[in-house]
Formats: structure tokens, sequence, C-alpha cells
């Protein structure tokens, strides 16, 4: 029986691995390279699979550990979210870029500046229906003398 691999014998693992997989992610968005798919996902894989070592062999003083298992945890999250874009998409290298552009807050930051804009013209808006005055002429005025005919009714 061969003794599991230290915690800090899969962490170098780990970093060595995931730098492969960003390197590769970026140089296949670059190049809108297609065939990298099945290598992609063999790394995702193969990430996934050293978290999960990680996460498990993550035992002891649970105050020091949990910091970093949450670390784990988040990194095992972005990881899966990847390989299940990749997989569910026809056009996986947009779905990536997609998620990876979500992450780093593209698209919260455009839909708050619409937001603002938007709050801002209804604002203006209310301000110019109370504060605008209205033109006396172009008002409806009940007339002063009754109708001269008796209503249908």
């Amino acid at each position: 029986m061969s003794t599991p691999p230290s915690l800090r014998d899969l962490q170098a693992q780990y970093t060595t691995k995931l730098v492969q997989y960003d390197a590769r992610v970026a140089d296949a968005l670059a190049r809108n390279d297609t065939t990298a798919l099945p290598d992609l996902r063999r790394r995702n894989e193969e990430l996934s699979s050293l978290l999960n070592q990680m996460l498990n062999s993550a035992v002891g003083n649970p105050q020091t550990l949990r910091i970093q298992r949450e670390e784990l945890v988040q990194t095992l999250n972005r990881i899966e979210n990847d390989y299940t874009g990749l997989a569910k998409s026809t056009d996986a290298l947009e779905r990536l870029r997609m998620l990876r552009r979500t992450q780093t807050g593209v698209e919260q930051k455009t839909f708050n500046w619409y937001l603002f804009l938007f709050i801002l013209a209804c604002v203006g808006i209310l301000l110019m229906a109370f504060f605008v005055p209205q033109n006396i002429l172009a008002t409806s005025m009940r007339p002063v003398t009754p109708a001269s005919t008796a209503p249908l009714v």
C-alpha cells in the first residue's frame, strides 16, 4: 500500500496544473482554437480531482484550515463552472469567454451604469412634471354656461 500524498505535495501539483490550465485557456481564447477543447476538459478534470483530494486531506485544526478550505471550494466551483460551460455549449470557447467576463465583473459594471442612467432619467422626468409650470391655455376648462340642449341619456 502506498501512502496518500501530503497536502503540500497536492498543493504543488495543483499550482503547477492550474498555471498550465490558465495558460492553455488564455491561448485557446486568443486564437479561437476549438481543437483545444478536449485538452481543456482533460486538464479541468485533473484539477477537479486534485482539488477533491486536497479537500479530503484537509483535516486538523478547523481554525487554520477553514480559510484554505473555503479557497479550495471556491476554486473548485470556478473550475466546475468552466467545465459545465464547456460540456453544454455548442460554441464552447464563446461560452468560456462569457464565464470569464462575468467572473471579472465587466457585465455587472455595465448593468450598474445603465441602471444609474435609468434612475437619473426617471428622477428628471418626475422633477419636470412637478416643477415646470403648466400652460393654462392648454388645459381644458369647464364651460361657464350650461349646454343649450339636454344630454342624451
